[in-house]
Parts: C-alpha cells; sequence; structure tokens
C-alpha cells in the first residue's frame, strides 16, 4: 500500500506533465480519415492509372486550386487497394491515398462527397500537422523524460509506487494522443469541407456522407483520436452554418462594390480574410483598396479607366480629395501593394497579383516597374495560364498604352489601345478618352422588377421581422442582418448592412435572388435576358463591373449579374436608408 507522500508525489508529477504536455501538438506517424497504423498504410498499393484515379485526381487538382497556395509541391494522389483507412496522408506528407472503396462509397453521393473526403487530408497538409508534431513532440519527449527521471528517483525501489507511476503515465500519453489527434482531425473536417465549397462543390450533404462512409466500412460509432458519428455529423452542420455565413458575407461585400461603398466592401473582406487566406481574397482587397484611394482624388488621376478596378463606370461623381487626411491616398496604395504581394507570395503564378502590382506603381508614377511587372512578370504567367488567365495579358496591353500615353508618346499609346481594343471595353473607353471623344451617358432610370411580387418598396416592410433574421457582427462595430426562407423569403435573400456608427453613413439594404429563381418580370425580361436587350430596353447603367465569369450592371435601383455568356444569372433590388 502506498504512503501518503508517494501518493502526493505521484499527484504532483500528475500535474507536472499534464503542464508540460498542455498546449503541445501530436500527430500520429500518418493522417488518416478513420485512424490506423503507420505500417498498414505502408502495405497499401498505391497506383496512379484508372478511372477511378482520373475522377478523383481531376476533383483533387480542383482542391488545389482552390486553395491557391503554391508555397509548397503539394502531395502526389494515388488511389490505394485496401479497405482500412478510408482516406490518407503518409507520415512524410508527400502523399496522399483514397482507397477504391471510399471512392464507390463517396460516388454514391457524387463528387461532392469525394471532394469533403481529399478536402480532409489535404487540410492536414496545408495546416502542417505533421511538420508541427515532429518539432513539438522532439521538445515534448525531452522534457517529459526529464520529469519521469526525476520522478522515478524520488520513489526510489518502492515498486508499488513504479507500478502505479507507469500505468499513470502511460494514460496521460493515450488521453493527450487522444485529445491532440481529436483536435487535427477534428480541424481538418471543418476546413475540408470550407475548401470543397471553395472549390465549388456543395457540403450541404456531409452528415450524410459520413453515416454511409462509417456505416460502408463497418465502423464502431467511437473511434480513437476522433470525433464520435454524431459528433462528426455535427461538426458538419455546423460548417455548414459558417460556410452559409461566408456566403452571406462574400455576397454582400461584391454587392456593395456595385453601389461604391468601397470601404464597407473592405471590411467585409477583411472579416473573410481572418477565416480564408486564398490568393484571390488578397487579391479583391487589394482592388478594393486601390478604389478607395481612387475614389480619394475626385477627377484628378481618374483621367483613364484602369484594367484593375474592373470598372467600366462612365463618369459617376466621388467624393473630393478634402474629406480625407493627408496621404491617405498613398497610404492605401501601400495597403494595396501588401495585399497584391501576399497574392502572389501564396501563388508565385497568380498572374492578376503582378498586374496589380503595376497598376499600383503607375498610379504612383513609377513607369519603370509599372512596365516590368505588366509587360515581364504578369504576361509571362498569364501564357504560361492561358485559360486560367484569357483577360490578364489583354489588361496588360491596355496599361502599357496607358503608361506610353503618360509617359508623352500619345500617338503611339493610341496606336497601342487600337489594337487592345479587339480584346478589351476597357480599351475602348480608354481610346475614346485619349482621342477626346464623349463616352456614352448614363441612364438615369434602369429596370423596376421585382421578385415573387417583393418591390424595391416592399424591402423595408419586410425587413420588419427582426425575430425571424440571423445576425452576424463584423469586428464588434459593422453588422449585417440576413433574411432567408425562416422569413417567409422562399426566391430570396434580404440583407442590411449597417456600417459603424461614427461613419455617418446610412444602412444598405439589398433584395438578391436566390440561385435557379427565373419569372420574368413585367418587361418580360429578368433571369436569362441578355445584355443586349437590357441595354436596348434601359440603356447604358450606371456601372459596370467585370467580373471572371461575366459582368456585374448597376442601375439606380435594380443590380444585374451576367454569366459569361452575357445573360442575367441574377438580380438584386438595393436602396439605402
Amino acid at each position: 500500500m502506498m504512503n501518503g507522500n508517494v501518493t502526493s508525489l505521484l499527484t504532483g508529477m500528475l500535474f507536472c506533465l499534464a503542464s508540460l504536455l498542455n498546449g503541445q501538438n501530436e500527430i500520429q506517424t500518418a493522417f488518416s480519415m478513420i485512424g490506423g497504423s503507420n505500417t498498414a498504410i505502408e502495405q497499401e498499393q498505391l497506383r496512379e492509372e484508372g478511372s477511378k484515379f482520373e475522377i478523383a485526381n481531376r476533383v483533387y487538382k480542383r482542391l488545389i486550386a482552390a486553395k491557391g497556395d503554391r508555397r509548397f509541391t503539394p502531395p502526389a494522389f494515388y488511389i490505394a487497394s485496401g479497405e482500412k483507412f478510408l482516406a490518407f496522408m503518409e507520415a512524410d506528407g508527400l502523399s496522399i491515398g483514397l482507397e477504391e472503396k471510399a471512392f464507390d462509397l463517396c460516388m454514391e453521393m457524387g463528387e461532392d462527397a469525394l471532394a469533403a473526403v481529399l478536402g480532409h487530408e489535404l487540410s492536414h497538409f496545408y495546416e502542417k500537422h505533421g511538420f508541427d508534431f515532429n518539432i513539438l513532440s522532439e521538445f515534448q519527449d525531452e522534457k517529459t523524460g526529464e520529469a519521469v527521471s526525476g520522478v522515478r528517483t524520488r520513489l526510489g525501489n518502492d515498486a508499488e509506487a513504479n507500478a502505479f507511476a507507469n500505468d499513470l503515465l502511460n494514460s496521460i500519453d493515450r488521453s493527450w494522443s487522444r485529445l491532440v489527434k481529436l483536435s487535427n482531425e477534428t480541424e481538418s473536417d471543418y476546413l475540408g469541407g470550407f475548401l470543397a465549397y471553395s472549390a465549388g462543390y456543395s457540403v450541404d450533404k456531409l452528415p450524410e456522407m459520413y453515416g454511409k462512409l462509417y456505416e460502408g466500412y463497418g465502423l464502431k460509432d467511437t473511434i480513437f483520436g476522433y470525433g464520435t458519428l454524431q459528433e462528426r455529423q455535427e461538426l458538419a452542420q455546423a460548417t455548414q452554418r459558417k460556410l452559409d455565413n461566408f456566403i452571406d458575407l462574400f455576397e454582400v461585400a461584391n454587392l456593395l462594390i456595385s453601389v461604391e461603398r468601397f470601404a464597407d466592401a473592405r471590411v467585409l473582406y477583411k472579416y473573410i480574410l481572418r477565416e480564408y487566406q486564398g490568393r484571390e481574397i488578397y487579391n479583391n482587397l487589394g482592388v478594393l483598396t486601390v478604389m478607395e484611394a481612387l475614389s480619394c482624388l475626385g477627377d484628378r488621376k481618374k483621367d483613364f479607366r484602369l484594367p484593375l478596378e474592373l470598372d467600366l463606370s462612365f463618369g459617376t461623381g466621388t467624393k473630393g480629395i478634402e474629406a480625407y487626411p493627408p496621404g491617405f491616398f498613398e497610404k492605401l496604395l501601400e495597403e494595396a501593394l501588401y495585399y497584391f504581394q501576399s497574392a502572389a507570395s501564396l501563388d508565385a503564378d497568380y498572374a492578376p497579383a503582378y498586374l496589380n502590382q503595376a497598376i499600383v506603381y503607375y498610379l504612383r508614377e513609377d513607369y519603370t516597374r509599372a512596365t516590368f511587372y505588366a509587360d515581364v512578370e504578369a504576361r509571362d504567367r498569364a501564357e504560361k495560364f492561358p485559360e486560367t488567365f484569357p483577360n490578364t495579358g489583354h489588361d496588360a496591353d491596355v496599361l502599357l498604352a496607358l503608361i506610353t500615353i503618360k509617359q508623352g508618346d500619345k500617338a503611339k499609346g493610341i496606336s497601342l489601345l487600337e489594337k487592345a481594343s479587339a480584346n478589351s471595353n476597357v480599351a475602348a473607353i480608354n481610346l475614346k478618352i485619349a482621342k477626346g471623344e464623349e463616352l456614352p451617358s448614363s441612364s438615369s432610370d434602369g429596370p423596376e422588377w421585382s421578385i415573387s411580387d417583393l418591390e424595391q418598396d416592399d424591402i423595408l416592410v419586410k425587413s420588419q421581422s427582426i425575430n425571424k433574421s440571423k445576425d452576424l457582427r463584423i469586428f464588434d462595430d459593422d453588422k449585417l442582418r440576413v433574411w432567408n426562407e425562416k422569413a417567409g423569403l422562399t426566391d430570396a435573400k434580404i440583407y442590411r448592412f449597417k456600417p459603424r456608427f461614427e461613419l455617418n453613413l446610412p444602412d444598405v439594404y439589398f433584395m438578391i435572388t436566390n440561385p435557379g429563381y427565373d419569372e420574368l418580370n413585367f418587361d418580360d425580361l429578368g433571369v436569362g435576358s441578355t445584355a443586349e436587350a437590357i441595354r436596348e430596353e434601359y440603356g447604358e447603367p450606371n456601372k459596370i463591373i467585370s467580373a471572371v465569369n461575366g459582368e456585374v450592371w448597376a442601375y439606380d435601383e435594380t443590380i444585374l449579374i451576367f454569366d459569361a455568356e452575357q445573360k442575367v444569372r441574377r438580380y438584386a433590388l438595393w436602396l439605402a436608408d
């Protein structure tokens, strides 16, 4: 029987070891979707061929492209022969495998499930779980060894106490291993779903996916180092809720751009950046920052339309320089440059980041650097990946023409714009400006459409259902309120963005059609209508913003979102109050 001093010593050892282990990360030699030993993984037969590999590898590459982080070479992908792990990342982090059985089960639900599983394994890689473990476990083993050695010295030859100590140490080690593994696997479940969404896959069936995979592999509800099946399904539902919030933030940020609330849109993008550090987020935040910088200048330095602005606006008014403190313009340009450089650091081949850096240097009148970034850095990457960046080379041509004019050779600059006009609306607008020709005038009116019989005036009335709304707080000051199907809206969502009080700006309301809404309006126009038909009926919009897969047109009351075929895909009604 152990005496009180020994018991006190062992209790003290427990807290000593717990404090040493607290906060340390641990991970098994290999990461798998459902657990297993590294030795068994090594016995899997891996291959890079066959129809299953081609389908899964296509999804895998799409996930990597969506992540946009090329600082490290992603793991090679294989189809595996076994039926033990579902999917796994090898201990060295150099390869990821998906078992054929897991592929078959996933494909019963479609590629969305496949994307979630592969996204889980890729998240282990991008979050550097293995690297963290290798560094921290060395420190943990050393410190734990020192503590154990000291305890054994004090215990002396007490056999019973030593046996109890061994059991206690094993229990602590196993408990801590489970906690850290649970943390890593839970994080990969969430981030894997998020990565799948960012690549364009649906994640609304993730709870069903876990149930099917557990049943297909004959798994118990509880596996060492993982949450229970119910916990993983609940996490998938929580992931969906977070993604819904992310979609709302992203959608409102882009709608705010169309009504020239650039500072508000930047707030939302910065908030998004805390959750998801993608190259496109950094790049778009940089674009917004330059837009806000240009709004400081009024008509100064806005003689040409820059390809960065993604904007073909026709003479819209902006605040004067007097509304901003001295040096604010340059400060914003410096901030934008940081965002573009961050995008390029994530993906050295991301051509838009280099073009946008060139535009910052253009605005600084550093034409030497602007020429280098546009004509060399951006163009080389656009030519290397023409399908990914089809417009970047054309936009570089526009900027080089503007630089030529700014450097005094107007005739050559006009000639360059004439050549570029065949591929760029921005070039066509700038060509008119360079020649001193009149630009198309904006239309003072526009569509007065409705969504399921709800018109612009109905937005405020419908948004009074506060108890049926969802509230998101951004950085404690700015607020976003969302009304959806819970408020009886079946074909649309209503958003209200409320900026911080000290800005003294009105709230902005948007009511936007849900994807798939296709009812036509009284004028027989709406979703599916062509840009030509809209322009013929309502004239030029107040603002046109170029997007990756289309354009956005802003009228007085209505925002139209076009697809790549120049057809209305969705639309929104808006007002400021």
